[in-house]
């Protein structure tokens, strides 16, 4: 391997973990949502950050695997999917609007540490334990 070729392979072995991994979505529609919303292909965690809302209603999504990258998120539109599980949304801090109507939720408690959420919509869901939201 000539001294060139070397040099070049370092400097692209380095280019590639600057870049970082792509985030790791289990579901295609909340991937292909995202992508659309960011107008990119294969986002990184560094990409999520740019996310601050996302509308994607009736797309089939049931896995929200990868959102939890989306710390910036503000408003999110999630209705009539097949949605059962909200933990990746446990750490969004930011979030002040869900939408997410017609899933089929029964346990919001991945969002107790959501405090500036302002709006929330669960209609058409199974929930079943709503104490989470129990004012004294």
């Amino acid at each position: 391997m000539s001294r060139t070729t070397a040099l070049l392979s370092v400097i692209l072995a380095t280019s590639a973990a600057v870049r970082g991994q792509p985030v790791s979505f289990r579901d295609p529609g909340l991937k292909a949502a995202i992508e659309a919303r960011l107008h990119i292909t294969n986002p990184q965690p560094a990409d999520m950050l740019k996310l601050m809302y996302l509308i994607a209603p009736e797309k089939g999504i049931s896995d929200l695997t990868g959102l939890q990258h989306a710390v910036n998120l503000a408003t999110l539109n999630l209705s009539t999917n097949s949605i059962s599980d909200l933990s990746p949304l446990k750490g969004l801090a930011n979030l002040t609007r869900a939408y997410l109507s017609e899933n089929a939720i029964t346990d919001p408690s991945a969002l107790a540490g959501c405090t500036k959420l302002q709006y929330l919509d669960f209609g058409s869901n199974q929930l079943t334990d709503i104490t989470l939201w129990a004012r004294p």
